[in-house]
């Protein structure tokens, strides 16, 4: 499902708080939510390189209202949404695997630079954001449930223009 599962471990800080989790290299399982939520409020994953949700899709990383979530190292991820705005700092250009995920994209310019794998996962730009995905080449949709790529509003958009493989969803696909 897209919504976050009722057995989630919720890390928040909130108006101006740390939370200092800069030694954590992995998140092995389990649903974890990350929110820093007001001028100055970090949550600190400076260390993290892999983020994989076993609970599948109930994940999820956001910075807003002045809020950071340092991820700077963060390169692999599997079932974590990522949501960005133009209110928060959440660093993107490192990722190169973000698959069983959804990115949405509000109002915003990322840099995925990097991103090579982007396999299941739904896009979703919105609000004048734009996507740029360049070092993407392949894409394939699930087997299990519906993906979605999607820019909505004007100015928004969500360019693929270097894949040269597409593989939509669809039962009895393997991928």
């Amino acid at each position: 499902g897209a919504g976050l599962s009722p057995e989630t471990l919720f890390i928040n800080a909130l108006a101006g708080a740390t939370v200092d989790l800069s030694n954590l290299t992995t998140i092995t399982g389990g649903a974890t939510a990350a929110l820093a939520d007001g001028t100055d409020s970090v949550v600190d994953f400076s260390s993290l390189t892999s983020f994989n949700d076993d609970a599948f899709d109930t994940s999820n990383l956001e910075a807003i209202n002045g809020g950071t979530v340092d991820i700077g190292n963060l390169t692999d991820l599997n079932a974590v949404r990522i949501r960005l705005n133009d209110t928060g700092t959440l660093d993107t250009r490192q990722i190169i695997n973000h698959n069983n995920g959804i990115l949405t994209i509000n109002g915003v310019t990322p840099d995925f630079s990097n991103l090579t794998n982007l396999d299941v996962s739904s896009l979703f730009v919105l609000k004048g954001g734009v996507l740029y995905l360049h070092a993407l080449t392949s894409y394939t949709g699930s087997t299990d449930f519906d993906t979605t790529i999607q820019a909505t509003g004007v100015g928004s958009r969500v360019d693929l223009s270097a894949l040269t493989t597409l593989r939509g969803s669809g039962a009895g696909l393997s991928p």
